[in-house]
């Protein structure tokens, strides 16, 4: 595997911008987490009243819940490469990440072509439809 050439300066760049994403991301979830928690029977009441489901919304928001949470562990897991000197190298190919991609995906664990791949096996191909009917001309 190759380790990337990372200065010291750029070093702490990077684990300063993870750990401020990791922050950001930490305060929205606590947030978010309250607000879930302590909405009371009134707001849900308001919330039928005006047309919204509480249920939906309650649902809509465990699963931002969900996709901080994750966002949270991938940071994580690229402070732990960023540690250990592999960060910026494809966890697949082992080659190294483009500094666009990690500019614009700080914690992305593979490149740009691993990682469609990945989505792409990961996706169900879908078939041809089938036909459910025959029409058949009545005389």
């Amino acid at each position: 595997m190759k380790k990337p050439k990372t200065s010291s300066r750029r070093t702490a760049q990077l684990r300063a911008l993870l750990e401020d994403r990791r922050r950001a991301l930490t305060v929205g979830v606590t947030d978010l987490m309250r607000d879930v928690r302590t909405r009371t029977e009134n707001t849900r009441v308001a919330d039928a009243q005006d047309g919204v489901d509480a249920e939906h919304r309650d649902d809509l928001d465990l699963a931002l819940l969900q996709m901080r949470g994750e966002t949270l562990a991938r940071i994580d897991a690229a402070l732990r490469r960023l540690e250990a000197g592999t960060y910026g190298i494809c966890g697949d190919c082992e080659q190294p990440i483009a500094s666009e991609r990690l500019m614009a995906l700080p914690f992305a664990a593979r490149c740009r072509p691993c990682e469609e791949a990945r989505e792409a096996a990961a996706t169900p191909r879908r078939s041809a439809p089938t036909k459910a009917y025959t029409y058949h001309a009545i005389d």
